[in-house]
């Protein structure tokens, strides 16, 4: 099955820093939030017919990693468009305004 996703991976040189400055719980609790604030935001902006791509939506986190996916089986192809129709895009602009703010936080938690 085809799906569209946007994932979050690594962090290993920031998680290794967090450990050492005793932030990195903090760190994974402004990830969880931003994998579904991600969620949220390109669940909005999902074009809605039939209700099926909104609704396949799926979040994910695990320790220091987080996948916004869609399962649809033309997810991709609405997100990205073909030859034939322009991309319809509403997980990277949720993904892009979401990471700003991550940062921006990530930031501000470590200077406090």
């Amino acid at each position: 099955m085809a799906s569209n996703g946007i994932s979050i991976e690594g962090m290993d040189r920031l998680e290794a820093r967090l450990q050492r400055i005793g932030r990195l719980e903090k760190a994974q609790t402004q990830l969880k939030a931003s994998i579904s604030d991600i969620g949220a935001k390109s669940q909005a902006k999902a074009p809605y017919r039939t209700g099926r791509l909104k609704h396949s939506m799926h979040t994910t986190y695990v320790y220091n990693s987080g996948t916004v996916e869609y399962t649809a089986p033309y997810a991709y192809f609405v997100d990205e468009g073909t030859r034939y129709m322009a991309g319809r895009h509403y997980l990277k602009p949720a993904f892009y305004e979401e990471r700003q703010k991550f940062i921006s936080n990530i930031r501000k938690d470590l200077l406090t």
